[in-house]
C-alpha cells in the first residue's frame, strides 16, 4: 500500500491517485472479463450438459446424428460439422452447415493425421497443418477439429468441425469435445444397439408368419419358391436357392436374387454360394444355398442354420404327405393310379364332360391266363408281368389320360376328351397290339395277351357306374370271343 510523506508535492499525488485509479479499473475490468468467461463457460458447460442428456434420451442413429449436428456446431462457433460412420468414407451419415444440392464431403486423412488419431481421440489445427475434405475446402475454412467417435474400443466414426473465422479450437475446446464426442459415440451405440434389436424382433416376427404359412403349405414346389424367397429378404445375401431332389420323381429347385435362372449355382457369377444340407426322408437329399454370405458374420451363419431348419420340417413334412399320398393313391407295384385315384379322376372327368359336352371313354384291360403264369412260374413271376403290362399300356396313351390298376390282372384307361366312339376303339386296338408283344418274363420269353372292352358316355351316359359296367362288360364280351378263336 502506498504511504504519503508530507514532503511529497501535489503534482505527485495527483500521478498516484490517477495510477491507483487506471489499476482499480483494469482490475475491474479483468474481474468482468473473468465472470463474463466464467458465465459463459457455465452456460456451455449447462448447454453441453443439456445436449447430453437429450443425446441419451435417444434411440434412433439417424435422430442422434441430426441433433448432434446442429446443437455440436452451435456450441462451439462451428460453421461446418461433418460425421462419418464405420467405413463409408464416400458418404457422410450427416453433414450440417453445407450448401443444399453441394457433393457429399469424402473423409479423407493424410497417413500422419490418421496415425495420429489413433493415439489421441482429437486433432486440432489450422488449415495449413491439418487434413480437410476437398468439398469443405471451398467454403475457405480456417480451423478445423478432427475426433475420432469410439466406445468400448470399436471405432464407430470421425467427426470434423471447422471454423471459417481465425477462431483456433483452444484447450477447454479440445477439452469439452473430447467429452461431448464421447456421448455422442454412446448414444450411436446406444441408437444402433437398439435399431438392431428392433430389427431383430421384426425378424423374428416375420419369421413366425412365414413359419405358420409354411407348416400349412403341402406342395413342395411352393415351399421351395417361397423358402428362397424367405432366405433372401432375411439374410445379407445376393441370391437364394433351395434343391430336394427325389429318386425317381425328379428335383424341385426354386431360386430368387443373383441365383435366379437356370436353376443353377452358375448364374451366381463370381458370387460365393454357401451350401447348408437339408435332413430329409431318404432317399430324397436337399440343401439351401445363399450367395455372398459374409462367413464371419456369425448372426447370418446361425440364421441360414434357423432357415435350414425351419426347410427340414416343412419339407419333411411335405415329403411325408406326399409318400402317404401316393400310398393312398397309386398301386405299389405298377406305380399305376389306385381304384380310389380313378374313381376321382372318373367323376371329375365326367362332370366336366356334362358341363362341355364332350365324349370321355374307357377301356377296360384283363390279361389272359395270368394265373397260369402264376401257377406255373411263381407270384414274383406275375408280379414281373404285371409291371410289364403296366408300363406298356402306359407309355401308350396320351399324358392327360389315367391308367390305373384295378386289382389282380385288371386295368383301365381313362380317356377324357375323345374325338369318337371310333378312335377309342382304335386306341383300344393299339393298346391290344402293344401288350401282345414279345416279353421276358422270369427268364422264359412269352406274348403276353389282354382282353379289352370300350364304353364312352354317347352310349352309355355319364353315370360312373353305368360307364363302368358297360366298359366290363364289352371286356368280357371280347374275352369270350377270343376263346372262340
Amino acid at each position: 500500500m502506498s504511504t504519503f510523506e508530507p514532503e511529497q508535492t501535489a503534482a505527485e499525488l495527483l500521478a498516484e491517485v490517477t495510477r491507483l485509479r487506471a489499476e482499480n479499473e483494469r482490475l475491474r475490468q479483468r474481474n468482468a472479463t473473468a465472470q463474463a468467461r466464467a458465465a459463459q463457460a457455465l452456460s456451455r458447460a449447462t448447454r453441453l450438459a443439456q445436449v447430453v442428456s437429450v443425446l441419451g434420451q435417444l434411440t434412433d442413429v439417424d435422430e442422434v446424428l441430426d441433433r448432434a449436428a446442429s446443437e455440436i456446431a452451435e456450441l462451439f462457433g462451428a460453421d461446418i460439422l461433418v460425421i462419418w460412420l464405420g467405413t463409408r468414407a464416400d458418404q457422410p451419415a450427416t453433414a450440417w452447415g453445407m450448401r443444399p444440392g453441394a457433393p457429399p464431403p469424402v473423409l479423407s486423412l493424410s497417413e500422419a493425421d490418421t496415425a495420429r488419431l489413433v493415439e489421441v481421440p482429437i486433432l486440432v489445427g489450422p488449415v495449413a497443418e491439418c487434413s480437410v475434405p476437398e468439398a469443405v475446402r471451398a467454403y475457405e475454412p480456417a480451423h478445423v477439429a478432427w475426433i475420432r467417435l469410439s466406445h468400448r474400443r470399436d471405432d464407430l466414426g470421425t467427426m470434423l468441425l471447422v471454423r471459417r473465422a481465425d477462431q483456433p479450437f483452444d484447450s477447454s475446446d479440445t477439452l469439452e469435445l473430447r467429452a461431448v464426442a464421447t456421448r455422442v459415440a454412446l448414444a450411436i451405440d446406444n441408437g444402433r444397439l437398439q435399431r438392431r434389436s428392433q430389427e431383430r424382433l421384426e425378424r423374428l416376427e416375420r419369421l413366425y408368419e412365414r413359419t405358420a404359412q409354411l407348416v400349412g403349405m403341402l406342395e413342395l414346389g411352393e415351399i421351395a419358391r417361397l423358402l428362397a424367397s424367405v432366405a433372401l429378404q432375411e439374410l445379407p445375401v445376393t441370391g437364394a436357392e433351395i434343391c430336394i431332389e427325389r429318386p425317381g420323381a425328379g428335383a424341385e429347385h426354386a431360386a430368387s436374387g443373383s441365383l435366379a435362372g437356370d436353376g443353377s449355382t452358375e448364374g451366381a457369377g463370381d458370387a460365393a454360394v454357401r451350401r447348408a444340407p437339408l435332413t430329409l426322408m431318404e432317399p430324397a437329399t436337399g440343401w439351401l444355398g445363399v450367395a455372398d454370405l459374409d462367413e464371419d458374420d456369425s448372426e447370418a451363419v446361425d440364421l441360414l442354420h434357423h432357415i435350414a431348419d425351419l426347410a427340414n420340417l416343412v419339407v419333411g413334412k411335405a415329403l411325408l404327405f406326399d409318400a402317404t399320398r401316393t400310398q393312398a393313391q397309386y398301386d405299389a407295384m405298377t406305380g399305376l393310379a389306385n381304384r380310389a385315384l380313378f374313381m376321382d379322376r372318373l367323376e371329375e372327368s365326367l362332370q366336366r364332360a356334362r358341363r362341355y359336352q364332350h365324349l370321355v371313354g374307357l377301356i377296360f384291360v384283363d390279361l389272359d391266363k395270368f394265373k397260369q403264369v402264376n401257377d406255373t412260374l411263381g407270384h414274383a413271376a406275375g408280379d414281373e408281368l404285371l409291371v410289364t403290362v403296366a408300363h406298356r399300356l402306359r407309355d401308350a396313351v396320351r399324358a392327360t389320360d389315367t391308367v390305373a390298376r384295378l386289382g389282380g390282372d385288371e386295368f383301365v384307361v381313362l380317356c377324357d376328351r375323345i374325338d369318337s366312339t371310333e378312335n377309342l376303339r382304335v386306341l383300344a386296338g393299339r393298346l391290344s397290339t402293344r401288350v401282345q408283344e414279345p416279353a421276358t418274363i422270369a427268364g422264359q420269353e412269352m406274348r403276353p395277351g389282354a382282353s379289352m372292352g370300350v364304353a364312352d358316355t354317347e352310349t352309355s351316359g355319364y353315370e360312373s357306374a353305368v360307364l363302368l359296367a358297360g366298359a366290363d362288360a364289352a371286356m368280357y364280351e371280347d374275352k369270350a370271343d377270343r376263346r372262340r378263336r
